[in-house]
């Protein structure tokens, strides 16, 4: 007479019967098939999110109050640039043949007409409020006066601390292709400003 013998597989901690369907192992080829998709819908998110958004660090002072030296900003790249908006911009360094992005503001667009008495800005003749400004970062610029009228194709910007702000007053004005992306977001940096 032959004896049954049963077969046991350990699974885990269990002792499982050979005879019951045996438990899929994810160990081979196939347990890939998830890793290959997260990693590939990542790639393409990533992908995504850098056409669409440029992420960057502020370096200085010259948009103080409203950011500060290590504040990180996140910019949408495909939005129509409006007066006042913050943007990231490619400043071309003329010396090296270099560029860097800089950080201002839009205060003139194409064929705007820019005036600036004692420091009160006027756009096409209409006094503007500035409510973004500090009075401690704006002591120089409101003893100075100056008027021009923005180029087709180019935007003028100036940084929020106009006492020290490198930006269209000696840059002159910036081509609208130079704008990399618009404000959308902004949070303090870790290390301090």
């Amino acid at each position: 007479m032959k004896k049954d013998v049963k077969r046991y597989i350990t699974v885990g901690n269990d002792l499982v019967d050979d005879s019951v369907k045996k438990p899929i192992v994810l160990n081979g080829p196939k347990s890939h098939v998830w890793s290959y998709t997260f990693y590939g819908l990542l790639i393409v998110f990533l992908v995504a999110f850098n056409l669409m958004f440029s992420f960057s660090r502020v370096s200085g002072r010259s948009m103080q109050p409203t950011l500060h030296n290590n504040d990180y900003v996140l910019f949408l790249r495909t939005h129509k640039v409006k007066r006042f908006d913050v943007v990231s911009l490619r400043e071309r360094l003329v010396d090296r043949g270099n560029e860097k992005l800089i950080v201002k503001r839009v205060i003139g667009l194409p064929g705007d007409r820019i005036t600036s008495i004692d420091g009160q800005l006027y756009v096409n003749n209409e006094k503007i409020a500035e409510k973004y400004l500090d009075p401690q970062f704006t002591k120089m610029y409101n003893q100075m006066s100056y008027t021009i009228t923005v180029p087709k194709g180019r935007v003028f910007v100036l940084g929020d601390n106009r006492d020290i702000s490198k930006d269209s007053r000696a840059l002159g004005s910036f081509k609208e292709s130079a704008i990399i992306g618009v404000e959308i977001f902004h949070f303090k940096g870790w290390f301090g400003s």
